[in-house]
């Protein structure tokens, strides 16, 4: 804690030994200094005046708070500020300032000033945290409902052809129906970041590669393709490869329908 009695010209007449550590200056340097020069505000040269005469000063809290009290004599308690102050490891400060006026012969203004920047900066990274959490939870309920969209959309425009995959440019199952975790036997957090790939024969594999390249530009394509089913089994489905862009991203379609 910072403490610190002024004159109403704002001028330090008494001080204690954590401002002289603060400052890194000798009492009788500091005592006549005003309140910005004495803490090595950053703008307390900007005027050949001094402190209080500069562009900046009028805004200041710390003179705003002592003028205010030494004006109306109420006392302020615990405002937050923020400073920065020259050859400080710290690019800005953020304070607590409390004002008390002595009502003496000769008013002063008692001056107390807690420096909570730790305390701010370790509030101010749980604030971005839970933002970055919220946005993430945002995006992934988003992502949620658009699977749950093009499930009903399947379902209703597309009847018996309910056996479907969302694929990622790289062939990487980003959604699926209910119907294909039924077919495949699979659950669907096995099928979910799982190569479509994986699904098929050997020889079906070669042939879908080549569909999987050549999908993007041609827009809609069909084929037959052999899945493996969970015992193992596999079984001919007629499969429709549709590109689409989804909120900018390429997207793939695969539709399946049993050919037997």
């Amino acid at each position: 804690m910072i403490i610190a009695l002024v004159d109403q010209d704002r001028r330090v007449t008494k001080l204690s030994d954590t401002l002289k550590e603060f400052t890194k200056l000798k009492e009788e340097e500091i005592i006549g200094m005003r309140g910005g020069e004495a803490l090595r505000c950053i703008h307390h040269k900007d005027d050949p005046k001094g402190c209080g005469f500069g562009p900046a000063c009028d805004e200041c809290p710390l003179r705003r708070l002592i003028l205010n009290t030494f004006k109306t004599g109420n006392s302020f308690r615990k405002v937050e500020a923020k400073f920065s102050f020259e050859d400080d490891e710290v690019e800005q400060r953020t304070l607590l300032i409390s004002t008390a006026l002595l009502d003496i012969p000769d008013k002063k203004v008692l001056i107390c000033i807690e420096d909570i920047t730790d305390r701010a900066q370790a509030e101010e990274k749980i604030k971005e945290t839970n933002d970055q959490l919220k946005e993430m939870n945002k995006k992934l309920m988003d992502a949620y409902a658009l699977m749950r969209d093009w499930k009903d959309r399947l379902g209703m425009q597309l009847q018996g052809e309910e056996i479907g995959f969302m694929l990622n440019k790289n062939g990487i199952i980003v959604g699926v129906t209910q119907k294909a975790i039924e077919f495949t036997g699979r659950k669907r957090v096995e099928l979910m970041g799982a190569n479509i790939i994986d699904l098929m024969t050997e020889e079906s594999k070669e042939k879908f590669k080549s569909l999987l390249n050549s999908v993007w530009e041609a827009g809609f394509l069909q084929t037959n393709v052999d899945i493996i089913l969970n015992s193992s089994e596999s079984k001919n489905f007629q499969t429709k490869l549709m590109h689409m862009n989804m909120e900018g991203e390429r997207t793939l379609l695969v539709l399946m329908q049993s050919s037997i």
